[in-house]
């Protein structure tokens, strides 16, 4: 049996056990080493683009697209926000650990700008 599905088997276990709870059973990890977890969050926050790489003005922005990862585990998640007016964002559900985060800027055609500077963050 693979570990993955092992602790597959423990998460439907336990939420089967707690019944009503199962709504918080998601913020709940199983590592065989250190045993049952709960996970965190972190804020990402970032400036709205003004000018093009060109120093024209921009003028098409539809959105972000933010890139965050643990270099622990290898844990990743995109985040797409379809909205320029949003600058921040929590992202939820992650293990404790350091996570490095960018933002790229997203035109209405969809173009990516370059990555921001990358900033690390840690979750208790």
């Amino acid at each position: 049996m693979s570990r993955s599905l092992k602790i597959f088997k423990i998460i439907v276990v336990t939420a089967i056990a707690v019944g009503i709870g199962m709504l918080t059973i998601e913020n709940v990890y199983f590592d065989p080493h250190k045993g049952i977890g709960m996970r965190g969050g972190l804020e990402v926050s970032w400036a709205v683009p003004t000018e093009n790489l060109d120093n024209s003005p921009l003028t098409d922005l539809s959105g972000y697209t933010i890139y965050c990862w643990s270099a622990e585990d290898h844990d990743a998640e995109t985040v797409v926000i379809q909205d320029p007016e949003i600058t921040s964002y929590e992202l939820g559900h992650l293990r404790p650990g350091n996570y490095q985060c960018a933002v790229s800027a997203v035109t209405s055609s969809g173009e990516q700008s370059a990555l921001s500077n990358i900033v690390t963050r840690t979750v208790p």
